[in-house]
C-alpha cells in the first residue's frame, strides 16, 4: 500500500505545478494587450493639449532671406541695394586693394585745386594736356570713358593720368612676372676637399667651382681635417689662399676664412655681382 500512497503523491504535485504554470501563461497572455492601450490612451490625453506661442509672427521676406525686403546673398551675383558687390567677403570688412592709387572722386579731396593732366595713348605716347581743374579733369576723363588716376601727389601741382586703371593694372601685374621669371635666385653651392688633395682632385675641384661661379652662384670652400690631421691647419689657410690666387680673375673672396670645428671655410662670389 506505501507505494500507491507514494506515486499518487507524485502525480498530485505534478498536478500542481502544471496548474500554476498554466495560470502564469493565461496571466501573462491577458496582461500584453493592455499596455498598448494605456499608451494610445496617454497619448491622446497629451495631444489634447495645445501650446500658443506669445512670439508675435513675423512675415518670411520675399527672395528667400537675406531680411524684409532685402534679396538674399549669392556669391559673384549682382550688387545688394544699399552698397556692397556679391563677391565680397560677408564676414568681414570689403578687400581693399593695397597698390590700386588714388583715383576718381578721391582726386577732389587730395588735390581740390589744379592738376597737371596726362592722357595715356599705347600707340603715339603720352599726351600732355596741361594744367587745369580737378574737377573739369574728372569730367574729361569720364568723358573718355577712362580712370583718373594720382600718379605724383608731391609735386606742384599735383600730376594725374587719364587711363583704363584695368588694363594699367594688367601691365603692372605683367612687368612683375615677367621679372621674376628673368629674376634668378642666387644659390650657394658648397666644394669639399681635403687640406692634402692630390693634384687631378684639386683639378676637378676647381672645374666645378669655375661652372659654378660662371652660372652666377656662390661657392662655399671646405677644407675638412680629421683627427689629428688638425695639426696641420696652416697647411689649409695655404689651400684656401691658392684657391684665392687661382680665381682673382673670376671671383672674390666674401670675408675671412673661418674656422668651424675641423673644418677651414672661405666664401667666394662671382666678380660680377660685386
Amino acid at each position: 500500500m506505501q507505494p500507491s500512497s507514494s506515486s499518487s503523491g507524485s502525480r498530485c504535485l505534478l498536478a500542481l505545478c502544471l496548474t500554476l504554470c498554466l495560470i502564469a501563461m493565461v496571466s501573462a497572455f491577458l496582461t500584453a494587450p493592455t499596455l498598448p492601450s494605456r499608451l494610445s490612451s496617454a497619448s491622446s490625453t497629451t495631444s489634447s493639449i495645445r501650446t500658443y506661442s506669445t512670439r508675435p509672427p513675423f512675415p518670411r521676406p520675399p527672395g528667400g532671406g537675406g531680411g524684409p525686403g532685402r534679396p538674399p546673398f549669392r556669391p559673384g551675383g549682382p550688387p545688394r541695394p544699399g552698397g556692397g558687390g556679391g563677391q565680397r567677403n560677408r564676414w568681414g570688412p570689403p578687400e581693399v586693394d593695397p597698390d590700386r592709387p588714388p583715383m576718381n572722386d578721391a582726386l577732389l579731396r587730395l588735390a581740390p585745386n589744379n592738376v597737371r593732366v596726362v592722357i595715356s595713348n599705347p600707340e603715339e605716347g603720352d599726351e600732355m594736356a596741361g594744367v587745369m581743374a580737378t574737377k573739369e579733369a574728372l569730367m574729361k576723363a569720364k568723358e573718355m570713358g577712362l580712370d583718373l588716376i594720382m600718379i605724383s601727389e608731391t609735386a606742384d601741382p599735383p600730376v594725374v593720368k587719364i587711363i583704363d586703371y584695368g588694363k594699367f593694372k594688367y601691365s603692372l601685374e605683367k612687368k612683375k612676372k615677367e621679372q621674376k621669371k628673368k629674376a634668378k635666385t642666387t644659390e650657394v653651392k658648397e666644394v669639399k676637399m681635403s687640406y692634402k688633395i692630390e693634384t687631378h682632385d684639386y683639378g676637378v675641384r676647381m672645374k666645378q667651382m669655375t661652372r659654378f661661379l660662371e652660372e652666377g652662384d656662390k661657392v662655399k670652400v671646405m677644407v675638412q681635417f680629421r683627427g689629428r690631421e688638425q695639426q696641420h691647419i696652416d697647411l689649409g689657410h695655404e689651400l684656401l689662399g691658392k684657391i684665392k690666387v687661382d680665381f682673382v680673375e673670376l671671383a672674390v673672396q666674401e670675408g675671412d676664412v673661418r674656422r668651424e670645428g675641423g673644418r677651414l671655410i672661405a666664401m667666394f662670389k662671382p666678380k660680377k655681382t660685386i
